[in-house]
């Protein structure tokens, strides 16, 4: 299999660009000036004094940029790397909970948010409803699945829905571990359904914990 070239980057290139005209140009002064007059004068260079003063300047704010943009790029790397040993954190700690434990747990984020947890429903009679909360007035239903990589289906959204729906709630959020598929999120969309996934879980936890 062809190996993948490494894309180099185009910084040093900038700068190189920049640096070779001006030294190309000090050493062709030169070289005319020792053919014309057999020596070489530097003094023809102190009228140019203030030019080669700002092109120094600028040299050395590229150089600064060129320190800058590499400090950013490992501060980025630092902070990405970080946040997937975080959410490997929060994966290994949601799988080890119980079904049951999981859903206080999300009950507890959502309480963080700002809602009431009105209740965590049982097993027996939840009808696809586990968690129920309350904001200004208005009861939202949630349900959860501790899926790791199984998507949700736009079937298990219906099903949500209806249930929801018939129960007179003012609104719905299906929350999963895993994924929803193309067509269950666009049907979420035209419904007015919120989705979380496991990407967002992640963040709506950081959030919450103030991270």
């Amino acid at each position: 299999m062809a190996r993948r070239r490494r894309r180099r980057s185009k910084q040093p290139d900038i700068l190189s660009e920049l640096l070779f005209p001006v030294v190309a140009g000090i050493a062709l002064v030169l070289v005319v000036q020792r053919q014309l007059t057999g020596s070489i004068d530097l003094s023809v260079f102190e009228a140019a004094a203030p030019m080669y003063k700002l092109i120094a300047l600028v040299i050395g704010l590229l150089l600064l940029l060129l320190v800058a943009g590499a400090v950013f790029r490992l501060l980025e790397q630092k902070m990405s790397r970080d946040a997937l040993v975080r959410k490997q954190r929060y994966i290994n700690d949601w799988f080890s909970m119980s079904p049951r434990t999981f859903e206080h747990f999300i009950a507890g984020v959502y309480e963080k948010r700002g809602y009431q947890v009105k209740e965590v429903t049982s097993y027996s009679a939840d009808h696809g409803i586990d968690v129920v909360l309350k904001k200004d007035g208005k009861q939202y239903a949630i349900q959860v699945k501790q899926y790791r990589n199984q998507a949700i289906r736009e079937k298990d959204l219906r099903e949500f829905y209806g249930s929801y729906v018939s129960q007179g709630f003012d609104g719905g959020t299906f929350v999963t571990t895993s994924f929803y598929t193309r067509p269950a999120r666009k049907w979420a969309k035209g419904v007015g359904m919120l989705l979380v996934d496991g990407d967002q879980l992640v963040k709506m936890v950081n959030k919450a914990n103030g991270v």
